[in-house]
């Protein structure tokens, strides 16, 4: 896993030489992951919280939702269980967000198709 943090880090100065937010907030995502794999639920919690903190906001950004579980998870390993829930109630909410916004887009282009259709007809 060592490695893995190596690499993390490294993409993470990449990413920072050309001032990519999203790209440097992915990066630190991984760094938080890979801590939190290695039961370092402080630095795991630092990188996360710095991930989150730099993440240009998104409404539906997944980025941000798989920081929110991530955090849940790891507040909850480290027995923070306020946290946890703060996180995950977070998580829940943007995941929903997420959800409503794609059924939304599907149930508009079904009936866009169909209605192209029953005017084709007549």
């Amino acid at each position: 896993m060592d490695s893995a943090l190596v690499t993390a880090f490294y993409a993470f100065n990449i990413s920072s030489n050309f001032n990519s937010r999203e790209l440097s907030a992915k990066s630190l995502f991984h760094i938080g992951y890979i801590n939190k794999l290695k039961n370092d639920f402080n630095k795991s919690s630092k990188y996360l919280l710095k991930s989150l903190n730099i993440l240009p906001y998104q409404p539906f950004s997944e980025l941000r939702k798989f920081i929110y579980k991530e955090l849940s998870d790891v507040y909850n390993k480290a027995g923070q269980f306020d946290k946890a829930y703060t996180y995950l109630m977070s998580y829940t909410m943007l995941n929903d967000s997420i959800l409503n916004k794609n059924r939304l887009e599907s149930f508009t282009n079904l009936a866009l198709k169909y209605g192209t259709k029953e005017k084709k007809k007549f």
